[in-house]
Formats: C-alpha cells, sequence, structure tokens
C-alpha cells in the first residue's frame, strides 16, 4: 500500500434532515466487502467537529486531534485484525458537529470524511469512500439544546439511553430505512482549509 492519503473519490458527507444548526449528533453506517485473501485494511478518517467509530461492533477510537483548519487533522486505524475475511463487513459512525465556536475549536461546516483502503495478498488495492452511498440517521439520544459548559468549552452531554437506536453499530443491524448522505457544505471549495498531519491509531 503506497499511499495513506484520500483519494478524490472522499467525500466530505452529511445528513439532509438536522433540525438544529449546532450541536447535532448523526450516525452513519457503510456496508463493504472484504475479499477472502485481505492482507490489509486502513481507515482514514476525520469530521468537523468529532467522531467516534466502531468496525462490526469493535470501539475503535475517537477524533479528530485539535488542529487548526488550515491544517486539518485526520486519523488513521488499522482494521485488519477486526475484519471478516470473504464477508460483508461493517463501519459505523457517531459524529457530532458543534456548529460555534470555542477555545479548542474554529468553527467549520458539519461534515464526515472518511475512506476504507483494502488491500489483498496480490497487491491489488480497492477503496470505500465516504459518498452517498453512506445511511445516516440523526441521533436524538443526545440533546442539542443542551447549554454550553463555559464559553471556553463546548455544549454539555445530556444523553438519554431510551433514545438511542439499540445495535445502531452492530454489523447485523438493518439501517436500510435511514436516508441517503449528501454531500457536505464542507465540501465547497475552501483556500484556507487542507487535510495534513494524519495521527495514527495503529
Amino acid at each position: 500500500m503506497d499511499s495513506l492519503d484520500f483519494s478524490p473519490a472522499a467525500r466530505w458527507i452529511w445528513g439532509q434532515d438536522d433540525a438544529v444548526s449546532q450541536n447535532a449528533w448523526r450516525y452513519f453506517r457503510r456496508d463493504f466487502s472484504v475479499a477472502h485473501d485481505i492482507k490489509k485494511a486502513t481507515l482514514l478518517i476525520t469530521a468537523d467537529s468529532r467522531y467516534e467509530c466502531t468496525v462490526n461492533g469493535h470501539f475503535m477510537g475517537r477524533g479528530p486531534a485539535r488542529s487548526f483548519p488550515f491544517s486539518y487533522s485526520y486519523d488513521v486505524y488499522d482494521l485488519t485484525p477486526t475484519l471478516i475475511p470473504g464477508e460483508t463487513n461493517n463501519l459505523a459512525v457517531l459524529a457530532n458537529y458543534l456548529g460555534d465556536h470555542t477555545m479548542m475549536y474554529i468553527r467549520g461546516r458539519a461534515g464526515y470524511l472518511c475512506e476504507i483502503v483494502l488491500e489483498d495478498a496480490h497487491g491489488n488495492v480497492s477503496r470505500c469512500p465516504s459518498n452517498a452511498q453512506w445511511k445516516t440517521a440523526p441521533c436524538l439520544a443526545f440533546n442539542p439544546r443542551a447549554p454550553r459548559i463555559a464559553i471556553q468549552l463546548d455544549f454539555e452531554e445530556q444523553y438519554d439511553a431510551q433514545l438511542e437506536l439499540s445495535g445502531w453499530d452492530a454489523r447485523s443491524y438493518d439501517a436500510s430505512n435511514w436516508l441517503n448522505a449528501i454531500r457536505s457544505a464542507r465540501w465547497v471549495a475552501n483556500p484556507g482549509f487542507s487535510l495534513s498531519g494524519a495521527q495514527s491509531r495503529f
């Protein structure tokens, strides 16, 4: 595998049914096929403002690291040990968009960006990027109208477990009734924004 950069096919995505402009929470899911002879699987991922991700129900991590818009961080995970060769696998993500400045975050636009890079034993590489094929739904378990902790910090995480979609991050979960993601305004050309400085999570 010769590169750990995003390909041009990877798109910033978000949902089309947000009811709030600040402290918005969303689920994202994508099934993807893995070859029997998989050699290496790598995930590149970031979000504005933050994410948590699981693969086949196994928690992988959260991010991205604090960074400036002109050098926005993305994370790199080795997915190889968590995948099931020859089967359909799943990546599930919970993303949160702050929508307001803090002392640690400069407000951007809601968006989620990722790419799964798969290499088989023969050196063939395939990619599964974030695009309109991803499924997404609002996460109602977090209160989007929770108050700010302080002017320096972001919002309280007020969580109601009764509103969580049970098993939403499990490999077997059926998300067929979720809407397809749409291209996020985060993707609009911005001369002051670039991706760099991948944080390795191997």
